[in-house]
């Protein structure tokens, strides 16, 4: 198998996945006692360039980077039977995960289509991000089942 030297940018497009994940980062922590756990995340990703913004000169600038904090706990009241809670985004951070250079073709009045194209204007496209969410729940593990988590 071929080693892939994901520092050499003349490679296009065969080494994406590791530059994404030399742009993000995740820590956690857990904690139990007896019964009881806790435990907390933090995830993070570091600024961006647009895609189709090879010269880095979008007026937009680079996406901004981000860090997610999530937090989990579980409490096992039979055996086997757990119930657990999870809130993801504690803050509540508003953050883009993509953005992409495209043309805006919805310029014309009351935003809609500019059928002239005279409108059109080039714009940074941004993803977003997943909002805070909050889970409860009650689990079952079966015989031989892997330990506990924060679901």
């Amino acid at each position: 198998m071929e080693r892939l030297d994901c520092d050499d940018w003349s490679l296009p497009g065969r080494c994406i996945g590791a530059r994404l994940r030399r742009r993000g980062i995740e820590l956690g922590m857990q904690a139990r006692a007896a019964r009881f756990g806790l435990g907390v995340t933090a995830t993070g990703q570091s600024s961006q360039y647009a895609r189709g913004d090879e010269s880095n000169q979008d007026v937009n600038g680079p996406l901004p980077g981000f860090v997610l904090v999530n937090l989990g706990a579980d409490h096992e009241f039979r055996a086997r039977w757990s119930a657990f809670a999870r809130i993801d985004d504690v803050f509540d951070r508003r953050y883009s995960t993509f953005a992409m250079l495209g043309q805006n073709v919805f310029t014309a009045p009351g935003e809609t289509f500019d059928a002239t194209g005279a409108g059109w204007r080039n714009e940074q496209f941004r993803s977003v991000g997943v909002p805070r969410g909050a889970w409860l729940g009650i689990s079952y593990r079966t015989a031989g089942g892997s330990g506990r988590d924060f679901r």
